[in-house]
């Protein structure tokens, strides 16, 4: 029996209606089943006076490490994997710096003294100020001592001090001084030289791991870790 040219158009509609989804639905799952799997190992994406590694382990955590010049980097936390993009983020970030304070009744009355215990090499970089809204371009002036690296002060109106590392950092540390102190000592604490990632994407090829962010960026693929690099691999403790 002949079916009526409109039964016919209405019933193409319904299977098309049909048909599409599960077309959709296939398209996904082919699209999934090409994404590879990342491989665990090192990767590496050195090139001319810079090294460059991201170590990725089995049991989800990662390392990633950055050398340029004076300039060295560090972070590590846990990665994931999702279609054909990976993802890290960092641990919880530890002190950038560590503050003692005390009061030394060798210091001259109404000054503060200030003591940083780094490298004489860094000092350049160390930027601190008692201001609500520090520069990053200015810093009060730093002497070279048997003891370390000095300021002498005066005993700050605004009782807060804004300490940045600009080799590292790009927000100062906020540390709320206690009442009565005239002498601080500063040193460098776990989280200073860390950079902080959170959700860094790249995308999975075969061997290969391409920064989203800069197609230039590659990472190649350099061969399984040692077994003791999964120590610095997992969280401080």
């Amino acid at each position: 029996m002949k079916q009526p040219k409109r039964y016919q158009r209405y019933s193409g509609m319904l299977l098309l209606a049909v048909l599409l989804p599960a077309k959709s639905l296939f398209a996904q799952k082919a699209h999934m089943d090409k994404s590879i799997t990342v491989v665990t190992g090192c990767y590496n994406a050195s090139q001319m006076e810079m090294a460059e590694e991201l170590c990725l382990f089995d049991n989800h955590r990662f390392i990633y490490s950055m050398s340029y010049g004076a300039l060295d980097q560090f972070t590590k936390g846990t990665w994931h994997q999702r279609h054909d993009t990976l993802y890290l983020d960092s641990d919880k970030p530890a002190p950038k710096f560590m503050v003692q304070a005390s009061q030394d009744t060798t210091v001259a009355a109404g000054k503060m003294l200030l003591v940083f215990a780094f490298n004489y090499q860094h000092a350049p970089y160390l930027v601190f100020e008692f201001s609500e809204h520090p520069s990053p371009d200015s810093s009060l002036p730093l002497t070279e001592t048997p003891n370390g690296i000095e300021a002498l002060v005066d005993q700050p109106f605004y009782r807060h001090l804004k300490i940045l590392h600009s080799m590292y950092d790009n927000t100062f540390f906020d540390y709320p001084l206690p009442a009565g102190v005239n002498k601080l000592v500063i040193s460098p604490g776990k989280g200073l030289g860390r950079l902080q990632f959170t959700k860094e994407a790249f995308l999975v090829r075969k061997d290969i791991l391409e920064d989203v962010n800069s197609k230039d960026h590659l990472f190649h693929f350099s061969g399984k870790p040692p077994e003791a690099a999964l120590q610095y691999a997992m969280p401080d403790e």
